[in-house]
C-alpha cells in the first residue's frame, strides 16, 4: 500500500546512539570553577536575580572600599592638620627665639653707641614675643613640656631687668648699665631661650610623628585601594566565568540534544544541574523528546499491525483456497486408507499384514497432521467470526489436555482454579488456542520434562498460563514468535501461535510470553476478559 508508514521513516543518525550527552567541561585553567559553577546553578532560583545578585556583590565591594578609602582620608585630613599645626608652632617659637635674641642685640647696641632708637625696638621685640606666645599657647593650651606660666614669669625678670638696664643708662652710670646688662639681664634672656628651645624641640617632635601618621595613612589607603581594586577585577573575572559558564554550558547541551532529536534520535536526554529558566527549558525539552519517542514507537506498531493485517488478509484468503483445495484429496486418501484396512484385515498372511498395518498407520498420522495444518489455515481465514458462549474454562483446559498424544516422557500437571466462574468467549478457538500452546510445550521437550498448566481469576480477567522446561526460545526470536509464517520447528506453518494471538485478542484479551530462561523453559501467559467485550477487529 502507497500510505504504508515504513519502520524506516525516522532513522537516528549514526553518531547519536548515545543515550545521554554530557555538559561541556570548563577548559583546564576554569576548571577549579566547575564546583561553584554547578553550586550557583543547582540554586533554586531565576535567572535574573542570579545576574542581579552577581551585580549588587560588586557593586558592595566597590561600596566598602569607597567607605574606607573615606575613612583613610578623614584621617589623613586629620594628619594634615597636625603637621601644620606643628609647623606652626615651629615657627613661633623659633620668632619667639629670635624676638628675645634681638632684645639682647639691640640692647647692647643702645649700650655701646648711646642711640635711643635701639630702645624703642627692643619695646617692638617684647611685644612680638608677647603675642606669639599667647598664639602658641592658643595652639597647643596643653603642652607639656614647658610651662606658660613659667615663661610669663622669666619674661616678667627679663622685663625688669631690662628696665633696669634701662633706668641706669637713662641716669647717666652707662658703665654700670653695661655691668647690669651682661651680668643679670643677658642670662635671664638665655634662661628664656633654652625654655623656647625646648618648646622647638617639642614641635619637632609633633611635626615628627604627624608625619608618621600621615605616611602611615597614605600607605594603609593604597594597599586599600590596591586590595580592593584586585580584589574587583578578581571578582569581576570570577562572577563573569561563573555566570557565562553557567548559562553556556547547558545551552551548548541543550542545542546538540536537540539536535538529535531533530534529526530522529528521541532517546536523547538533558541532564542539567540548572534549577532556573534553563533547567524548566531542559525539562520540557526532555518531555518532548519522551513525548516523540513514544509517538514514534506508536507509529511503528501501528504500522506493525497495519503490514501484519495487510499480510493477514492476504494469508487467509490464500489459506481458504488451499485448505479448500487440500480437503477433498486427503478425504479420498483417508477412505482409500479405511478400505486397505478392511481388506489387510482380511488376509490371512500374518506378516504381510503387519507391514501394510504399519505403513498405512504411518499414512493415517499424516493425515491427521495434514488435517491440523488444513484447520489452522481455516482458522486464520474466519478467526473475525468469534461467537461467545458461557464456558467452564477448567473444562476447556482439562479437554484441551486430554486431546494431547500420549506421551510417556512428559509429565503433566494441572493447577485449576476451583472457584473460576463460566466465561463468555468463543469456546472451540479458545480451545484450540491451549491445544497449540500445549503442543508447542510438547514439541519443545522432546527428551521429556514437565507440561504444567493452571488458572486463576485476575484483575478482572481469567489468566491461562501454559509452561514447560523445554529448550526454550532464543532472544532474538521472541519478537517475531507470532509473526504468520514464523517458525523455527522442522515442518512447521508458522500458523500456530499467529492464529492464537489473533483468537485471543480478537475477545479483547492478551497472550504474551512471560518468561524465557534460554533452555530452561517457557511459559506463556493468556489474559480473557471475564466480561465479554466488543471484538477490536471487527
Amino acid at each position: 500500500m502507497s500510505n504504508t508508514l515504513t519502520s524506516n521513516a525516522l532513522v537516528p543518525p549514526g553518531d547519536a546512539n548515545d543515550a545521554n550527552l554530557a555538559l561541556t567541561r570548563l577548559p583546564l585553567p576554569f576548571r577549579p570553577l566547575s564546583p561553584f559553577v554547578d553550586f550557583v546553578a543547582g540554586i533554586n532560583m531565576g535567572m535574573h536575580c542570579k545576574l542581579l545578585i552577581g551585580f549588587l556583590f560588586g557593586a558592595l565591594l566597590m561600596l566598602i572600599m569607597g567607605s574606607f578609602n573615606l575613612l583613610i582620608l578623614s584621617q589623613m585630613n586629620d594628619r594634615v592638620e597636625d603637621l601644620s599645626l606643628a609647623q606652626e608652632k615651629i615657627d613661633l617659637a623659633r620668632q619667639m627665639k629670635n624676638d628675645v635674641t634681638s632684645q639682647m642685640h639691640y640692647r647692647a647696641a643702645s649700650l655701646l653707641t648711646g642711640d635711643d632708637a635701639h630702645n624703642i625696638k627692643i619695646a617692638s621685640a617684647k611685644a612680638d614675643f608677647s603675642q606669639n606666645l599667647e598664639k602658641f599657647e592658643s595652639i597647643d593650651p596643653e603642652f607639656s613640656l614647658v610651662s606658660f606660666d613659667q615663661l610669663d614669669k622669666i619674661s616678667d625678670r627679663l622685663d625688669n631687668a631690662s628696665q633696669m638696664t634701662v633706668d641706669l643708662y637713662e641716669s647717666g652710670e652707662v658703665e654700670r648699665a653695661n655691668t647690669f646688662h651682661f651680668t643679670d639681664e643677658y642670662p635671664i634672656s638665655l634662661e628664656l631661650e633654652s625654655a623656647i628651645a625646648i618648646m622647638i624641640d617639642g614641635s619637632d617632635s609633633d611635626l615628627m610623628e604627624a608625619n608618621a601618621a600621615f605616611q602611615s595613612n597614605r600607605g594603609l589607603l593604597n594597599t586599600i585601594v590596591w586590595s580592593f581594586s584586585l580584589l574587583s577585577v578578581g571578582t569581576a573575572i570570577f562572577l563573569g566565568l561563573l555566570m557565562s559558564w553557567l548559562y553556556i554550558r547547558p545551552v551548548r547541551l541543550i542545542e546538540k540534544v536537540l539536535s538529535r532529536v531533530a534529526a530522529g534520535d528521541f532517546t536523547q536526554r538533558i541532564n542539567v544541574p540548572n534549577r532556573d529558566e534553563l533547567g524548566s527549558l531542559a525539562a520540557n525539552a526532555n518531555a518532548m523528546s519522551q513525548r516523540l519517542d513514544t509517538i514514534y514507537h506508536d507509529l511503528e506498531e501501528a504500522n506493525r499491525q497495519l503490514v501484519a493485517s495487510e499480510r493477514l488478509a492476504a494469508i487467509a484468503q490464500l489459506s481458504g483456497e488451499v485448505a479448500h483445495d487440500l480437503r477433498n484429496p486427503l478425504g479420498a486418501i483417508r477412505n482409500a486408507s479405511y478400505l486397505l484396512t478392511k481388506v489387510v484385515d482380511a488376509d490371512g498372511n500374518l506378516e504381510s499384514r503387519t507391514k501394510v498395518r504399519i505403513i498405512l498407520d504411518v499414512i493415517d498420522k499424516q493425515i491427521e497432521r495434514a488435517e491440523h495444518t488444513i484447520g489452522d489455515l481455516m482458522a486464520y481465514r474466519s478467526w473475525k467470526n468469534i461467537k461467545g458462549e458461557p464456558t467452564d474454562i477448567n473444562g476447556l483446559v482439562g479437554d484441551a489436555l486430554a486431546s494431547l498424544p500420549d506421551i510417556e516422557s512428559i509429565e503433566i500437571i494441572q493447577e485449576l482454579d476451583a472457584d473460576m466462574d463460566l466465561v463468555t468467549c468463543d469456546r472451540s478457538r479458545v480451545h484450540r488456542v491451549v491445544v497449540n500452546l500445549a503442543i508447542n510445550a510438547c514439541e519443545a521437550m522432546p527428551d521429556g520434562g514437565q507440561l504444567k498448566a493452571s488458572t486463576c481469576l485476575e484483575n478482572g480477567y481469567v489468566k491461562i498460563v501454559v509452561a514447560d522446561t523445554g529448550i526454550g526460545i532464543k532472544d532474538d526470536d521472541l519478537a517475531k514468535i507470532f509473526d504468520p509464517m514464523f517458525t523455527t520447528k522442522p515442518g512447521g506453518t508458522g500458523l500456530g501461535l499467529a492464529v492464537s494471538k489473533e483468537i485471543i485478542e480478537g475477545q479483547g484479551g492478551t497472550i504474551d510470553v512471560a518468561h524465557n530462561d534460554g533452555g530452561v523453559g517457557t511459559t506463556f501467559i493468556v489474559n480473557l476478559p471475564i466480561e465479554p467485550q466488543e471484538s477490536s477487529s471487527s
